[in-house]
């Protein structure tokens, strides 16, 4: 029981069994840090007593992308488990959302934004993922990374998924940038991109909206 307390059971054991003394993946004591650091936050931005249906989605989506950014940067799958989790969350949420304005005759909007996204997100790696290979003589885009941007699409709608896609790739390409130059990683080597979808799609969900306003504001 006491070897299962998070963050001060990994912190008291030394990192180690307590039995065998075989070592305890740090993985775990970072992702009960953040999981609870993000929760708390989360109830500042979006209180749960008063918004639940906002709060419950935002956490979910989280602690799924979450498992998503540590298993395929360790392992580089994606369970279609997590993915699927994602489009029926992303679903069932915009299908809630659209009942609040049932009576403005546009209930079915944020499904249909959502289903839209789905489309985007999957067709753009699909198309990303085909020239690629093309290009670069070798597969260059997973499909669990092409799933995971549909699912994306189901959860931040066609606009969302678009953001997330972009900062994805920005977020990529700084990264690969720093392990070239660090020499922790060499030219066609190949690097996950789903802990870039991921971390991608969270800033997407928290200030999405405000990075497609300040691209409208450049643009007018």
């Amino acid at each position: 029981m006491f070897d299962l307390i998070p963050l001060f059971s990994y912190l008291f054991l030394g990192g180690r069994c307590r039995f065998c003394r075989a070592k305890i993946s740090p993985r775990y004591f970072w992702v009960e840090l953040i999981s609870g650091l993000f929760l708390g936050w989360l109830n500042n931005i979006i209180p749960l007593a008063l918004q639940p249906a906002q709060f419950v989605f935002t956490a979910i989506f989280f602690y799924l992308l979450l498992a998503i950014f540590f298993i395929d940067a360790e392992n580089q799958v994606i369970p279609d488990a997590l993915n699927i989790g994602l489009i029926f969350i992303g679903l069932i949420y915009h299908l809630a959302k659209g009942t609040i304005f049932s009576s403005a005759g546009i209930s079915f909007f944020f499904l249909l934004s959502a289903i839209m996204g789905m489309g985007v997100g999957f067709i753009l790696l699909w198309l990303i993922g085909f020239w690629g290979k093309i290009w670069f003589k070798k597969t260059a885009m997973g499909e669990g990374d092409i799933f995971l941007a549909a699912a994306l699409g189901a959860c931040l709608g066609w606009q969302g998924v678009l953001v997330a896609i972009f900062l994805a790739y920005l977020l990529a390409a700084t990264v690969a940038v720093f392990l070239l130059l660090s020499k922790r990683a060499r030219f066609g080597q190949y690097i996950p991109f789903g802990p870039a979808l991921a971390g991608a799609g969270i800033l997407a969900l928290l200030f999405g909206q405000k990075i497609i306003d300040w691209y409208w504001q450049l643009m007018l």
